[in-house]
């Protein structure tokens, strides 16, 4: 009936893709206390301070953990795909990586090993042995939705702003370049292929940050000033 399609003709206007919520150190700090008795406090505490992700935390062994080294290499992933849970493994290279975890982090999973070890006995022959480090009470993997849904529920409790799970993420990304560690080690951390991925994801600092920096830079001007008034003195 027409000879052109009008709708091409249709300018939409740019896209700003919100910036990600994350979490302060101190909001960190409040959730990792209010949740360390939780059996899933200790795969939240791992998302928010190495950036996992839920695949990535579902599917960990303890085949892929060093506990002497503190080490975990990130080789499986567990997925959700309609009501049946699969496993996998990364989906790059750079996703297949060593993830270095501090000291208390190691010792809480030390602590959650001898405890599924009991729970395992208890269980007896039905348990299905999948190595999982967080799994169902008969060892079969966790659903993604019970574990953003835990994360929620916890958040909640703990009296947070809500954020989505993989927000987690990008809480760690931006308190590790905050915290002065170089992009390179960061982006290894989070398993991107390359800096850039790191760089234009995580550019965002918190208004602290900001707020920070203008006093660091007024503190430089006033004592090169005060400075140049002693040397003239």
């Amino acid at each position: 009936m027409i000879e052109f399609n009008p709708v091409l003709g249709v300018e939409l206007p740019p896209y700003a893709k919100p910036p990600a919520r994350v979490w302060s150190p101190e909001q960190v700090l409040h959730f990792l206390n209010a949740t360390a008795d939780d059996p899933l406090g200790l795969l939240y505490r791992i998302a928010l301070l190495r950036g996992l992700r839920r695949g990535e935390a579902c599917g960990l062994r303890w085949s892929d953990i060093d506990l002497k080294a503190g080490h975990l290499q990130i080789a499986q992933t567990v997925l959700q795909l309609g009501n049946q849970i699969v496993f996998d493994t990364p989906k790059s290279a750079a996703g297949r990586r060593t993830v270095s975890v501090d000291p208390e982090t190691t010792r809480m999973l030390a602590a959650r090993k001898a405890e599924q070890r009991r729970a395992r006995l208890a269980v007896g022959p039905a348990y299905q042995d999948h190595d999982l480090v967080w799994c169902k009470s008969d060892g079969s993997p966790l659903s993604s939705e019970r574990v953003t849904e835990g994360f929620k529920r916890l958040t909640r409790a703990a009296g947070l702003p809500v954020i989505k799970l993989h927000e987690a993420r990008h809480t760690a990304a931006t308190l590790a370049l905050e915290s002065g560690l170089n992009v390179k080690i960061v982006s290894t951390q989070l398993g991107h292929a390359k800096t850039s991925i790191t760089f234009d994801t995580y550019s965002h600092v918190r208004q602290a940050v900001h707020d920070a920096a203008a006093e660091q830079v007024w503190d430089f001007v006033e004592g090169r000033a005060a400075g140049a008034t002693d040397a003239r003195s």
